[in-house]
């Protein structure tokens, strides 16, 4: 009952002092209860109870004296048989017992009496002010494109055309929906695709997996495998050991399709991109907020600390915002920018956004700065604790020229003041560069709105410098040992960073087809058969710029050497053995290009993971809308030429 209480609460937020709920209803104080309901105009009082009553209660014609007979007597048992439950109150009349419909809970409806005329109001108790950030418009707004919104836009059909001889289903995909009807995408022998327009010979608009349609007067029968962006479910259930087909490679998509910018000044830039997929209004926006940093120190410090100031500063009306489905996050990244995202209703969440940036452009301090430094240390503190992600972080900071470890910026923060902060945010804040990506459904007039707000709420319109930041080349090896920062950690963690050189659509594919390669192997000789480590990976990294592959190992029982040396054996094995010709690797080759392409291809389930890709496309300066097509496109090139590219390549 009581949990059930409180996921209807609206008031969870509120001090324990001005709530009666389950936990303190039975201490309390008669006085200060009475004080408070007296006041009260009309009000209802729902009270749920365990305390009393049983089932003979809830009976007009029961007899108070059944109440009074025994329990049935508990035999073999080491216990003693529970009491049975207290009569009912005598202000409840059971003939007056009301049920309700759906769970037979039992229940009365009583009066309140009125309170003394004296007593008509209690100071501080007023109604909630309206809350603001209630969305109003849920409508779906045209996209610019000349398409229209159609619910089996991005869903996985079967396609036969009635004239054809050979009369079987092909598989396709619905890319789109226009005036000329729904744009259907499938693939030849050759792998790639072709696309034609349908027109359905139903106006439904209820769809079903399962379900067979027609279309043009009835030349093509369609059978509906997913509707919208769902999984097939047959892509889970793949025989073991079948021989996978690469899958067909996307058209190239028209330039309605792909981001575009929204507005453009000399401080800020924002991109947007309508959704065609997910029919909700739905939004968000991402902003990188690029301050005229030297990622220093101190500078790195403050960033941080600002962006703990703004989520303190604004927590009250962050919940106000959130009853109403709009959301923030909002941290610093090491690459010098501050990241803003606010998501949820179209309606709202560009009244969040001027939220945040008013808060964020203040960068004053005031009260609460003891509570946000003290947050902060112990973020600062937690950061490295563990030895896995201390040896992560040394790897960056050796890596990136710009990097600035957690503890130098612990011990700054230490005994930064609130006048010093303040000083060097508003150094900060004076020139600021913005840039942003606004994704779902939104036209170019509210990208125009959201950028205006912005350029207004800057203190100049001279933009940050941008910086470029800097990567050291790798020569040989290079062997980096700290001692762990954690004294009860005992455990030894060894990540072997290996640099593959700047970044283009080759590198990234061939070091993520590496680790397709290598993953499964590595986890499976090094964790399940030797134990050698609790903790074991291998994953591709980018690092501003520069293509890379990580081996990492954590371990409770092998030495740091120990660990180092079993990690090259292990890259010698990968070399010698499992890249030769007829070895390992060859033989599943094929399949695990196959899987990583279907992986890449695999269709947003969200708006969020769309937002992610193009704001990944942003943040790293590429801009490459259609990386995933030209990362599948290289891996049909690796496909057909076989296993031999990687022993090039490595």
């Amino acid at each position: 009952v009581e949990a059930l209480g409180e996921e209807f609460s609206p008031a969870l937020a509120y001090p324990l002092e001005r709530i009666l709920d389950g936990q303190t209803l039975f201490e309390y104080r008669e006085d200060e209860i009475k004080e408070v309901l007296e006041g009260l105009k009309n009000p209802r009082i729902d009270i749920m109870s365990s305390k009393w009553g049983k089932d003979e209660d809830f009976n007009a014609s029961s007899n108070n004296a059944s109440n009074n007979e025994e329990m049935p007597p508990i035999e073999k048992l080491d216990v003693n048989p529970p009491k049975p439950p207290p009569p009912l109150p005598d202000f409840l009349d059971p003939s007056k017992m009301k049920v309700e419909p759906y769970f037979g809970t039992k229940y009365w409806t009583l009066p309140y009496p009125s309170p003394p005329a004296t007593r008509t109001e209690i100071t501080g108790l007023h109604l909630p002010k309206p809350n603001r950030f209630i969305p109003e418009r849920f409508e779906l707004k045209e996209l610019e494109s000349g398409e229209v919104r159609h619910g089996l836009v991005g869903s996985k059909i079967r396609i036969c055309d009635t004239k054809q001889k050979k009369k079987e289903f092909y598989p396709a995909n619905i890319t789109g929906c226009s005036p000329e009807g729904l744009k259907v995408c499938y693939s030849d022998d050759f792998m790639s695709s072709t696309t034609f327009f349908i027109k359905l010979d139903s106006d439904q608009t209820d769809y079903k997996p399962g379900q067979t349609l027609t279309s043009d007067k009835k030349r093509y029968k369609i059978k509906i495998d997913t509707v919208g962006i769902a999984p097939d479910p047959n892509d889970e259930f793949e025989e073991e050991g079948a021989k996978q087909d690469f899958p067909s490679i996307p058209l190239k998509a028209s330039p309605n399709d792909l981001p575009k910018i929204g507005h453009k000044s000399s401080s800020v830039i924002l991109h947007y991109s309508q959704s065609k997929l997910f029919n909700l209004p739905l939004v968000e926006y991402r902003l990188k907020i690029t301050p005229q940093s030297d990622f220093s120190v101190p500078h790195c410090t403050v960033l941080d600390m600002l962006a703990v100031w703004v989520g303190d500063r604004i927590a009250e009306v962050g919940y106000d915002a959130s009853l109403g489905n709009v959301n923030y996050e909002i941290c610093n990244e090491m690459d010098g920018y501050v990241y803003l995202k606010v998501y949820g209703y179209d309606d709202k969440c560009l009244e969040m956004v001027e939220e945040l940036m008013t808060v964020f452009m203040d960068g004053k301090g005031g009260d609460g700065w003891d509570r946000c430094k003290e947050e902060l240390m112990r973020r600062y503190g937690n950061k490295n604790f563990s030895g896995s992600s201390y040896a992560t972080d040394i790897r960056i900071h050796n890596l990136l020229k710009h990097k600035v470890l957690e503890k130098d910026r612990l011990e700054f923060l230490k005994t930064l003041t609130s006048e010093e902060y303040e000083k060097i945010a508003q150094k900060l804040l004076n020139n600021v560069r913005v840039e942003g990506l606004v994704v779902g459904n939104c036209v170019k007039s509210d990208v125009e709105a959201c950028g205006k707000l912005i350029n207004k709420i800057l203190k100049s319109s001279k933009p940050a410098s941008r910086k470029v930041l800097g990567v050291y080349e790798l020569e040989g090896e290079t062997l980096v040992t700290r001692n762990r920062l954690n004294p009860n950690d005992l455990n030894t963690t060894v990540e072997i960073y290996v640099q593959f050189g700047p970044d283009d659509v080759y590198k990234r594919v061939m070091v993520d087809l590496m680790v397709q390669l290598l993953e499964e192997s590595f986890f499976d000789q090094l964790r399940t058969k030797e134990q050698f480590g609790y903790s074991v990976g291998i994953d591709a990294k980018w690092s501003c710029g520069v293509v890379g592959l990580s081996f990492k190992v954590t371990s409770a029982t092998k030495s740091g050497p120990e660990i180092r040396s079993r990690i090259k054996e292990f890259w010698t094995w990968f070399e010698t053995t499992f890249l030769v010709e007829g070895g390992e690797g060859e033989k599943t080759f094929e399949d695990n290009v196959c899987s990583l392409a279907k992986n890449k291809l695999e269709v947003y389930s969200n708006l969020g993971e769309l937002a992610g890709f193009l704001w990944g496309e942003i943040t790293s300066g590429r801009y490459e809308w259609e990386a995933v097509r030209l990362e599948v496109t290289c891996l049909r090139d690796l496909y057909r030429g076989g296993v031999k590219g990687v022993r090039e390549f490595r």
